[in-house]
Protein backbone atom coordinates (compact mmCIF):
# COMPACT_ATOMS: atom_id res chain seq x y z
CA UNK A 1 0.00 0.00 0.00
CA UNK A 2 1.36 3.49 -0.88
CA UNK A 3 0.67 7.05 0.48
CA UNK A 4 1.88 10.62 -0.08
CA UNK A 5 4.28 11.97 2.55
CA UNK A 6 4.89 15.60 3.52
CA UNK A 7 8.52 16.58 4.00
CA UNK A 8 9.29 19.22 6.62
CA UNK A 9 12.49 21.25 6.26
CA UNK A 10 14.29 23.27 8.91
CA UNK A 11 12.63 26.53 7.86
CA UNK A 12 9.07 25.41 8.76
CA UNK A 13 8.17 24.87 5.08
CA UNK A 14 5.99 21.88 4.18
CA UNK A 15 6.03 20.51 0.63
CA UNK A 16 4.12 17.64 -0.92
CA UNK A 17 6.78 15.30 -2.19
CA UNK A 18 6.90 11.59 -2.89
CA UNK A 19 5.15 8.28 -2.69
CA UNK A 20 6.55 6.10 0.08
CA UNK A 21 5.76 2.56 1.05
CA UNK A 22 4.20 1.84 4.41
CA UNK A 23 6.69 0.21 6.61
CA UNK A 24 8.92 0.99 9.49
CA UNK A 25 8.74 4.77 8.88
CA UNK A 26 4.94 4.96 9.19
CA UNK A 27 4.95 6.32 12.74
CA UNK A 28 7.69 8.86 12.01
CA UNK A 29 5.86 10.15 8.92
CA UNK A 30 2.60 10.59 10.83
CA UNK A 31 4.33 12.59 13.55
CA UNK A 32 5.98 14.87 11.03
CA UNK A 33 2.65 15.36 9.27
CA UNK A 34 0.98 16.47 12.52
CA UNK A 35 3.81 18.88 13.34
CA UNK A 36 3.64 20.36 9.86
CA UNK A 37 -0.13 20.84 10.01
CA UNK A 38 0.17 22.46 13.41
CA UNK A 39 2.74 24.95 12.15
CA UNK A 40 0.66 25.70 9.08
CA UNK A 41 -2.39 26.38 11.24
CA UNK A 42 -0.34 28.66 13.49
CA UNK A 43 0.95 30.58 10.47
CA UNK A 44 -2.59 30.88 9.11
CA UNK A 45 -3.81 32.23 12.45
CA UNK A 46 -1.04 34.86 12.40
CA UNK A 47 -1.96 35.92 8.87
CA UNK A 48 -5.65 36.17 9.77
CA UNK A 49 -4.85 38.21 12.90
CA UNK A 50 -2.62 40.55 10.91
CA UNK A 51 -5.34 41.00 8.28
CA UNK A 52 -8.00 41.68 10.95
CA UNK A 53 -5.73 44.16 12.70
CA UNK A 54 -5.09 45.99 9.44
CA UNK A 55 -8.83 46.19 8.72
CA UNK A 56 -9.54 47.45 12.25
CA UNK A 57 -6.80 50.07 11.95
CA UNK A 58 -8.22 51.29 8.65
CA UNK A 59 -11.75 51.50 10.11
CA UNK A 60 -10.39 53.43 13.10
CA UNK A 61 -8.68 55.93 10.81
CA UNK A 62 -11.89 56.36 8.82
CA UNK A 63 -13.82 57.02 12.05
CA UNK A 64 -11.32 59.65 13.21
CA UNK A 65 -11.21 61.29 9.78
CA UNK A 66 -15.03 61.57 9.67
CA UNK A 67 -15.12 63.06 13.19
CA UNK A 68 -12.35 65.58 12.47
CA UNK A 69 -14.00 66.65 9.19
CA UNK A 70 -17.29 67.32 11.00
CA UNK A 71 -15.53 69.36 13.68
CA UNK A 72 -13.61 71.44 11.15
CA UNK A 73 -16.79 72.15 9.22
CA UNK A 74 -18.65 73.14 12.41
CA UNK A 75 -16.09 75.81 13.33
CA UNK A 76 -14.73 76.75 9.91
CA UNK A 77 -16.20 80.27 10.12
CA UNK A 78 -14.99 81.00 13.65
CA UNK A 79 -13.00 84.16 14.19
CA UNK A 80 -9.50 83.69 15.52
CA UNK A 81 -7.38 80.55 15.83
CA UNK A 82 -9.05 77.13 16.21
CA UNK A 83 -7.33 74.05 17.66
CA UNK A 84 -9.08 70.65 17.62
CA UNK A 85 -7.92 67.59 19.55
CA UNK A 86 -9.64 64.19 19.27
CA UNK A 87 -9.66 62.00 22.37
CA UNK A 88 -7.75 58.71 22.14
CA UNK A 89 -10.05 55.84 21.26
CA UNK A 90 -10.19 52.82 23.53
CA UNK A 91 -8.01 50.18 21.80
CA UNK A 92 -10.61 47.57 22.78
CA UNK A 93 -13.32 49.40 20.85
CA UNK A 94 -14.54 47.34 17.91
CA UNK A 95 -14.92 49.39 14.73
CA UNK A 96 -16.27 47.38 11.79
CA UNK A 97 -15.42 48.48 8.27
CA UNK A 98 -18.23 50.47 6.63
CA UNK A 99 -19.05 49.89 2.94
CA UNK A 100 -20.54 53.39 2.59
CA UNK A 101 -19.22 56.84 3.58
CA UNK A 102 -19.52 57.52 7.31
CA UNK A 103 -21.90 60.20 8.56
CA UNK A 104 -20.70 62.45 11.40
CA UNK A 105 -22.59 65.01 13.48
CA UNK A 106 -21.24 67.31 16.20
CA UNK A 107 -23.40 67.19 19.33
CA UNK A 108 -22.85 70.82 20.37
CA UNK A 109 -24.24 74.25 19.51
CA UNK A 110 -21.71 76.23 21.54
CA UNK A 111 -19.91 78.60 19.14
CA UNK A 112 -17.04 78.90 21.63
CA UNK A 113 -16.19 75.19 21.41
CA UNK A 114 -14.98 73.41 24.56
CA UNK A 115 -15.54 69.70 25.22
CA UNK A 116 -17.79 68.21 22.54
CA UNK A 117 -18.93 64.80 21.25
CA UNK A 118 -19.15 63.67 17.64
CA UNK A 119 -21.64 60.99 16.62
CA UNK A 120 -20.30 58.87 13.76
CA UNK A 121 -22.69 56.44 12.05
CA UNK A 122 -22.44 53.79 9.36
CA UNK A 123 -25.66 53.36 7.38
CA UNK A 124 -24.58 50.19 5.58
CA UNK A 125 -26.27 46.77 5.58
CA UNK A 126 -25.11 46.26 9.17
CA UNK A 127 -25.47 49.79 10.63
CA UNK A 128 -23.52 50.91 13.69
CA UNK A 129 -22.88 54.09 15.68
CA UNK A 130 -19.85 55.26 17.64
CA UNK A 131 -19.22 58.41 19.69
CA UNK A 132 -15.88 60.14 19.91
CA UNK A 133 -14.98 62.97 22.30
CA UNK A 134 -13.00 66.03 21.28
CA UNK A 135 -11.78 69.37 22.61
CA UNK A 136 -12.18 72.52 20.55
CA UNK A 137 -10.12 75.52 21.66
CA UNK A 138 -10.82 78.90 20.04
CA UNK A 139 -8.36 81.73 20.58
CA UNK A 140 -9.67 85.25 19.96
CA UNK A 141 -8.70 88.79 20.96
CA UNK A 142 -11.05 89.85 23.79
CA UNK A 143 -11.34 92.80 26.15
CA UNK A 144 -9.58 92.25 29.50
CA UNK A 145 -8.86 94.38 32.54
CA UNK A 146 -5.64 96.32 31.90
CA UNK A 147 -5.03 96.77 35.65
CA UNK A 148 -6.47 95.73 39.01
CA UNK A 149 -10.04 97.10 39.15
CA UNK A 150 -12.25 97.32 42.21
CA UNK A 151 -15.94 96.53 42.47
CA UNK A 152 -18.16 99.44 41.46
CA UNK A 153 -15.61 100.88 39.01
CA UNK A 154 -17.26 102.64 36.09
CA UNK A 155 -15.19 101.46 33.17
CA UNK A 156 -13.18 103.85 31.01
CA UNK A 157 -10.97 103.24 27.98
CA UNK A 158 -7.87 103.28 30.20
CA UNK A 159 -9.23 100.31 32.21
CA UNK A 160 -9.45 98.04 29.18
CA UNK A 161 -7.07 96.33 26.76
CA UNK A 162 -7.21 93.70 24.02
CA UNK A 163 -5.61 90.28 24.59
CA UNK A 164 -5.83 86.84 22.93
CA UNK A 165 -7.67 84.37 25.14
CA UNK A 166 -9.02 80.83 24.85
CA UNK A 167 -12.72 81.72 24.75
CA UNK A 168 -13.76 78.04 25.10
CA UNK A 169 -12.66 78.30 28.74
CA UNK A 170 -14.51 81.54 29.45
CA UNK A 171 -18.07 81.52 30.73
CA UNK A 172 -20.43 84.18 29.51
CA UNK A 173 -20.31 86.64 26.64
CA UNK A 174 -16.96 88.22 25.85
CA UNK A 175 -16.36 91.56 24.12
CA UNK A 176 -13.97 92.59 21.37
CA UNK A 177 -14.73 96.32 21.34
CA UNK A 178 -14.07 98.59 24.36
CA UNK A 179 -16.88 100.90 23.26
CA UNK A 180 -19.37 98.22 24.35
CA UNK A 181 -18.09 98.43 27.93
CA UNK A 182 -17.27 102.08 28.55
CA UNK A 183 -19.55 103.45 31.28
CA UNK A 184 -20.48 99.98 32.57
CA UNK A 185 -20.07 99.26 36.27
CA UNK A 186 -18.14 96.27 37.64
CA UNK A 187 -20.03 93.89 39.91
CA UNK A 188 -16.81 92.51 41.45
CA UNK A 189 -13.10 93.24 41.54
CA UNK A 190 -10.91 92.10 38.65
CA UNK A 191 -7.22 91.27 38.43
CA UNK A 192 -5.14 92.34 35.40
CA UNK A 193 -5.76 90.18 32.34
CA UNK A 194 -9.20 88.96 33.45
CA UNK A 195 -11.68 88.87 30.56
CA UNK A 196 -14.59 91.28 31.06
CA UNK A 197 -17.80 89.29 30.48
CA UNK A 198 -21.47 90.21 30.67
CA UNK A 199 -21.72 88.47 34.06
CA UNK A 200 -19.18 90.88 35.55
CA UNK A 201 -20.77 94.16 34.51
CA UNK A 202 -24.02 96.02 34.92
CA UNK A 203 -25.47 99.29 33.77
CA UNK A 204 -24.64 102.15 36.17
CA UNK A 205 -27.21 103.67 38.49
CA UNK A 206 -28.51 106.81 36.79
CA UNK A 207 -31.25 107.65 39.25
CA UNK A 208 -30.75 107.34 43.00
CA UNK A 209 -33.41 106.97 45.64
CA UNK A 210 -34.50 110.30 47.13
CA UNK A 211 -33.12 112.34 44.26
CA UNK A 212 -35.18 114.62 42.03
CA UNK A 213 -36.06 113.15 38.67
CA UNK A 214 -37.20 115.06 35.59
CA UNK A 215 -40.25 113.21 34.24
CA UNK A 216 -41.39 113.37 30.64
CA UNK A 217 -44.97 112.42 29.77
CA UNK A 218 -45.73 112.12 26.03
CA UNK A 219 -49.17 111.64 24.48
CA UNK A 220 -50.41 112.36 20.99
CA UNK A 221 -47.22 114.17 20.05
CA UNK A 222 -47.44 116.44 23.11
CA UNK A 223 -44.77 116.21 25.81
CA UNK A 224 -45.07 117.51 29.37
CA UNK A 225 -42.09 117.73 31.72
CA UNK A 226 -42.37 117.83 35.49
CA UNK A 227 -40.33 116.85 38.51
CA UNK A 228 -40.69 113.87 40.82
CA UNK A 229 -38.82 112.14 43.62
CA UNK A 230 -37.24 108.73 42.97
CA UNK A 231 -38.51 106.05 45.35
CA UNK A 232 -35.70 103.65 44.41
CA UNK A 233 -32.43 103.40 42.51
CA UNK A 234 -32.70 102.88 38.76
CA UNK A 235 -30.43 101.92 35.85
CA UNK A 236 -31.05 102.79 32.23
CA UNK A 237 -34.08 100.93 30.92
CA UNK A 238 -35.29 99.96 34.40
CA UNK A 239 -38.81 100.74 35.56
CA UNK A 240 -38.92 102.43 38.98
CA UNK A 241 -41.45 104.11 41.29
CA UNK A 242 -41.42 107.91 41.54
CA UNK A 243 -43.61 110.34 43.51
CA UNK A 244 -45.05 113.26 41.62
CA UNK A 245 -44.19 116.36 43.67
CA UNK A 246 -47.24 118.26 42.36
CA UNK A 247 -49.94 115.67 43.01
CA UNK A 248 -48.12 113.57 45.63
CA UNK A 249 -49.08 110.50 43.58
CA UNK A 250 -46.75 107.54 43.09
CA UNK A 251 -46.38 106.49 39.46
CA UNK A 252 -44.10 104.23 37.39
CA UNK A 253 -41.39 105.57 35.10
CA UNK A 254 -38.59 104.15 32.91
CA UNK A 255 -35.08 105.52 33.49
CA UNK A 256 -33.72 107.11 30.30
CA UNK A 257 -30.64 108.98 31.53
CA UNK A 258 -28.96 110.58 34.51
CA UNK A 259 -31.81 111.98 36.64
CA UNK A 260 -34.32 111.47 33.84
CA UNK A 261 -37.26 109.12 33.25
CA UNK A 262 -40.31 108.66 31.02
CA UNK A 263 -43.77 108.19 32.51
CA UNK A 264 -45.33 104.76 31.96
CA UNK A 265 -48.99 105.02 30.92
Amino acid sequence: MKFQRLNIDDNMHCTTITNHSIGSNRSTGSSRLLVCLGRMLALLAILLHTSTFAQTDTARQALEFAAMSALQQQWQNSEGRVEIQLANLDPRLQIPACPVPLEAQVRSQNPNGGRVTVRVACQGAAPWTRHIAATVDIFQPVIVASAALSRGTRLTLADLSLEEQNVSQIRGRVYSSPEDLIGMELQRSLSPGTPVTDALIQKPVLVKRGETVVLTATRGGVSIRQTATAMQDGRKGQQISVRNTSTDRTIRAIVTGTGEADVVF
